[in-house]
């Protein structure tokens, strides 16, 4: 059984000064933090959905994700700057401190699904 540990946040945030639609996750899995980008375990079908959706061809590599985004004015980020997970579990993530999520320059609020994530206290940015 693998234990728990603490994964700080891997990633930059994905965006532009177009970017106008803002799709976030919580924490990059083992395989994404290992393919060093977001969504990367060939059996996530977050890049085939988005592509189709965006009505583009499907992204190959790291560079071609980027550009799908960007030219879709689409923004992509995680909330957790850091948190307490178990190999790629990140149904019920826990923030260790409420400072570790990331940090906005604008004071937004995100809301969220407290049903989904009971153990997530505080999920905002300051």
């Amino acid at each position: 059984m693998h234990k728990e540990e603490i994964q700080v946040h891997p990633f930059p945030p994905i965006y532009d000064k177009d970017s106008r639609i803002l799709i976030l996750g919580t924490m990059p899995s083992v395989a994404s933090r290992q393919n060093q980008f977001y969504y990367g375990h060939p059996q996530n079908r977050f890049w085939k959905v988005l592509s189709v959706v965006l009505g583009s061809r499907l992204p190959e590599n790291i560079q071609e994700k980027k550009e799908l985004l960007l030219n879709h004015g689409v923004a992509l980020w995680d909330v957790l700057a850091s948190c307490r997970i178990q190999m790629s579990k990140d149904k019920l993530p826990h923030p260790d401190v409420e400072g570790q999520l990331h940090q906005g320059s604008r004071g937004q609020r995100f809301r969220f699904d407290a049903e989904k994530y009971p153990d997530m206290r505080h999920l905002y940015q300051r």
